[in-house]
């Protein structure tokens, strides 16, 4: 580990946790129980820091959040934080890891790996906060109904591991996006979300909109931009329903038009509509 002034991070820093010491100068742990060194799942080396189990502080299903959380220097020039994560989750929990740049959450981890993933996220010059948040059971209400997939392939302790973690001044030091192993967010409104994730081996892409308040919703790829000519798939405030994919002739409604049988190719869809509060996610 290079050490870096005033416990912030700057150009060229590494920390593989060798030094069997957790927090150090350059780290905080906060929340629901503390963060701490382990021997038991690593990278290369004899120890990693992990997230506390926090399933017994107030019943398996309590709410709880436990942080590690780094913070780059005011003279920082900008570039990549690359680390490996290993996400182990409970299949009798809703389980999350999430990554936040300034309290805007940049990347979330809801899948089990059974090995080290490695992430790599650009970052802006300046000083930032970056939390590692672990979350058990820390979800927006009716996640579980809204996403019934997201517990599907959970495992393991119900904690998260982090290894080799750098941060290096410049562009991206490798190709790995984080959209690859977590759903990254987009906030579109104040009122309306959406989550995406790139599936390399199926090739498809997993998307997810949530809308805070009774309404369709619509997601579309275009080749130029535009609406005219383009797919979409749209969603109907109807609870249980199942979206299409529709053909965007015009901007008229009557040419917005369901595609073939043999283009509705969309895999486990479906619309939930929720009160108390309005919700509508797809």
């Amino acid at each position: 580990m290079i050490p870096a002034s005033g416990n912030c991070w700057n150009a060229f820093i590494f920390d593989n946790f060798e030094s069997g010491v957790f927090p150090s100068l350059l780290w905080s742990t906060s929340g629901d129980g503390s963060w701490f060194i382990d021997d038991k799942k690593t990278i290369g080396g004899s120890y990693s820091i992990r997230s506390p189990d926090m399933s017994d502080l107030e019943g398996f299903y309590s709410l709880a959040q436990s942080n590690a959380t780094i913070v780059t220097c005011t003279d920082f020039s900008g570039g990549s934080l690359l680390l490996n994560i290993l996400a182990g989750f409970t299949t009798s929990s809703v389980d999350f890891l999430s990554i936040s740049i300034d309290g805007r959450r940049v990347i979330t981890i809801v899948d089990g790996t059974e090995e080290f993933s490695t992430v790599s996220i650009q970052i802006s010059s300046g000083r930032h906060i970056i939390d590692f948040s672990y979350n058990q059971n820390y979800i927006i209400p009716n996640l579980s109904e809204l996403f019934p997939s997201i517990s599907d392939n959970f495992f393991g302790a119900g904690v998260v591991w982090l290894d080799n973690v750098s941060i290096t001044p410049g562009p991206a030091v490798a190709d790995y996006s984080p959209c690859l192993i977590g759903y990254c967010e987009i906030t579109l409104s104040d009122e309306c979300f959406m989550k995406y994730k790139l599936n390399v081996t199926e090739e498809s892409l997993s998307v997810e909109l949530l809308y805070n308040g009774i309404g369709w919703l619509g997601w579309a790829i275009s080749n130029d931009g535009a609406m005219e000519e383009s797919e979409a798939v749209i969603g109907f405030p109807v609870h249980g329903s199942a979206p299409q994919k529709y053909y965007l002739g015009g901007k008229s409604t009557s040419l917005v038009v369901p595609m073939e049988e043999d283009k509705q190719t969309l895999i486990d869809v479906q619309v939930m509509v929720f009160d108390d509060p309005d919700q509508t996610a797809m």
